[in-house]
């Protein structure tokens, strides 16, 4: 447990910085998974992209287990040699 997280605990004596606590911890949490979601939902349209392309892997690696900013250079890459 963060020592943060045990102060407020053990601070029972102030239920509005508790539920202010666990307020905060939610927002925090919701704006992870959102952030999460976008680059998923950004990674999976460049990989869609990219098939069209005829890419499949790149340095025998699936597309699916490359990171964002892979996924983006390669899309460049394919972007500037079809110009």
């Amino acid at each position: 447990m963060s020592l943060g997280k045990k102060a407020v605990l053990e601070s029972a004596d102030s239920p509005r910085l508790l539920i202010l606590y666990f307020f905060v911890l939610r927002m925090v949490t919701n704006l992870e998974t959102k952030s999460y979601q976008a680059i998923e939902k950004r990674k999976n349209e460049l990989i869609d992209r990219l098939i069209k392309h005829g890419v499949y892997k790149k340095g025998g690696r699936h597309l699916y287990s490359l990171s964002l900013n892979d996924l983006e250079n390669e899309w460049k890459i394919i972007e500037h040699s079809a110009l």
